[in-house]
């Protein structure tokens, strides 16, 4: 029982080991944010942009809605998020959605965690 367990563990990758933190990755992940995400979030990910009134501030990921785990994220940039955030699963694949992230988490280490909503 213990070795069919170590097998089926042992094929399956966390969402942290799937997050890219080389620069090369979130330098894409920046590409395929200002391509697919900047229209709502900005440029900056701050949601400062009069298209979407509503859009997640993603550089303060202790106020997002739908969780702030990599994998929240993960499923909210794949499936969207209600009727305000598109799904973009058709769009890009599983490594783009990664870079995103790791893009999303490098601006979001640059804010103040203690900022008000």
């Amino acid at each position: 029982m213990l070795a069919a367990l170590a097998v089926v563990s042992a094929g399956t990758t966390s969402a942290q080991d799937s997050v890219p933190t080389d620069k090369a990755s979130i330098g894409s992940g920046r590409q395929l944010f200002l391509a697919k995400c900047a229209a709502c979030h900005g440029p900056n990910g701050k949601a400062e942009v009069e298209a979407m009134a509503n859009a997640a501030d993603l550089t303060r990921p202790q106020f997002f809605t739908r969780g702030s785990d990599d994998t929240q994220i993960f499923k909210s940039i794949e499936n969207g998020v209600g009727n305000g955030m598109p799904p973009f699963k058709s769009e890009l694949t599983e490594p783009d959605i990664w870079r995103i992230i790791a893009f999303i988490r490098s601006i979001a280490a640059r804010a103040p965690a203690n900022a008000a909503p």
